[in-house]
């Protein structure tokens, strides 16, 4: 069984953390080529929300999911000719966003979104690279037995201090911790 979590909107702040084994299928689309099809795309926001009570949601976002599946199948597959699949998959999720889980942003809301956001692009860079290394060095540590220090090393912490602190914030606990409750 699928759970899943949606989230399509660029410039969006958005993070997602997960220390247990998980499935998932990380979708992402140029904002240039949805623009391209899409000339309104600047002024949309595509909303995915709970389901559970509108049953045409539900059979709205079960066919979106299919479809997902259904590319990472092709992509996954790769028979004679799969480009031509998994791009009219992609053609038919854009459909299916825009029909289907798009909603116009009015202008004013937008002015100040772009604003807001130009201020945080400095904040958010610099979290998303050091989310990325943290996400390394956690997979190195329960991958490898190279020392800790090596580690930090080859992904670029060269402050164990912050590291520590943010490695034991991200994850509940300290590196040696977390390597020995997972490999047990």
């Amino acid at each position: 069984m699928y759970s899943f979590y949606f989230h399509f909107n660029s410039c969006v702040i958005h993070s997602t953390k997960c220390t247990s084994p998980n499935t998932g299928i990380v979708f992402q689309i140029p904002f240039d080529f949805i623009r391209f099809y899409l000339p309104d795309a600047p002024q949309l926001q595509f909303v995915l929300d709970d389901p559970s009570v509108h049953p045409i949601r539900q059979t709205k976002i079960d066919m979106f999911k299919e479809t997902l599946i259904q590319m990472q199948i092709a992509n996954d597959i790769r028979p004679e000719g799969y480009i031509l699949r998994f791009n009219s998959l992609l053609f038919e999720v854009l459909f299916q966003l825009y029909h289907n889980f798009s909603v116009k942003v009015f202008q004013a809301n937008l002015s100040h979104k772009t604003k807001d956001l130009n201020r945080l692009n400095n904040v958010l860079s610099y979290t998303n690279q050091n989310e990325v290394r943290l996400s390394h060095i956690y997979q190195d540590l329960i991958t490898t037995n190279d020392t800790l220090q090596n580690i930090l090393e080859r992904h670029g912490f060269t402050n164990y201090k912050l590291f520590r602190r943010m490695f034991s914030q991200r994850f509940q606990g300290s590196p040696s911790q977390i390597r020995k409750r997972l490999r047990k």
